[in-house]
């Protein structure tokens, strides 16, 4: 499972449930992330599964969910992170305390960041101006409870320019609402960018956009935008301009705009509240689909 390549397995036994959408599905956000087929080879049945640039966490989850579905005496063996970094802000001088500026610390975080880095949010709130993660494979995401990242910057407050980032489990807020600025801006500066998971955040009070997505040159694809909730922001709640990309079981209100903007093919939009929208401008809409 490193990098597109196979796995094999010899299994005697494969629940029905393994291939319906509450089975192994339901641990990846598309249905393009993984394939499931089930072969007869020497009269043995045989699972073979590929995953489309996973993290390590997720090949682990998938292995162990085979091996709850088995039988007893077979099992998968995980495979062990031997290229996986994980950093914890902290140990870059952040203080986390609100009042500290964290910027210098995030920044040398980034710059120490290698692909497949994950860097860890301990409990606080983390003021910065902002935040650009311009490296692949780059995970921003709490790991103990109450975390929350406050921006004073203009334009943007986390700017995501590589392609396979994730950004998960933080609240985001905006101290200097005199500038206008979008709390999450996805785009590219050459070429086309992929993969970005936005999940569990919590963006208000923001003078500009909540989530923008858009490219500067070439394309922004597979965007993955889940369990996120924006209010009390001037501008747009999330603007989506890509394709093949997912927006689900997110909560928008008290938006100065429209709630939700989709522009691209296929992309896929569920479980979407949006309500109170358009506060500073009566012709929008709560959901837009262009």
């Amino acid at each position: 499972f490193k990098d597109g390549a196979s796995y094999f397995g010899n299994v005697k036994k494969l629940k029905d449930e393994f291939l319906t959408d509450k089975g192994i599905r339901s641990r990846f956000k598309r249905e393009f992330d993984i394939k499931i087929e089930i072969s007869i080879i020497d009269n043995k049945k045989v699972f073979f599964g590929m995953c489309v640039y996973p993290s390590v966490e997720e090949i682990n989850e998938l292995l162990n969910k085979v091996n709850d579905m088995l039988d007893a005496d077979a099992s998968v063996t995980p495979i062990q992170p031997t290229d996986y970094k994980t950093i914890n802000i902290k140990d870059y001088g952040a203080k986390g305390d609100g009042q500290t500026d964290d910027t210098p610390a995030f920044r040398a975080a980034i710059a120490d960041a290698k692909s497949r880095t994950t860097i860890e949010l301990d409990t606080g709130v983390y003021r910065i101006e902002n935040l650009v993660i311009d490296k692949d494979r780059v995970t921003l995401k709490r790991i103990s409870k109450s975390v929350a990242i406050k921006t004073y910057g203009a334009d943007y407050g986390i700017k995501v320019t590589g392609s396979e980032c994730n950004l998960q489990d933080f609240d985001m807020v905006q101290e200097n609402t005199a500038v206008k600025t979008t709390a999450i801006l996805l785009t590219s500066n050459e070429g086309n960018n992929h993969n970005i998971e936005i999940d569990n955040i919590s963006i208000s009070y923001y003078n500009g956009d909540g989530i923008r997505v858009e490219a500067n040159n070439g394309s922004m694809y597979l965007i993955d935008i889940e369990r996120v909730k924006v209010f009390d922001v001037k501008g747009n709640g999330i603007v989506l301009k890509g394709h093949d990309s997912v927006i689900t079981n997110c909560d928008v209100h008290d938006v100065g705009l429209d709630g939700v903007i989709s522009m691209g093919g296929n992309n896929r939009l569920s479980d979407i509240k949006a309500y109170y929208c358009c506060k500073d401008d009566r012709s929008g809409a709560g959901i837009l689909i262009d």
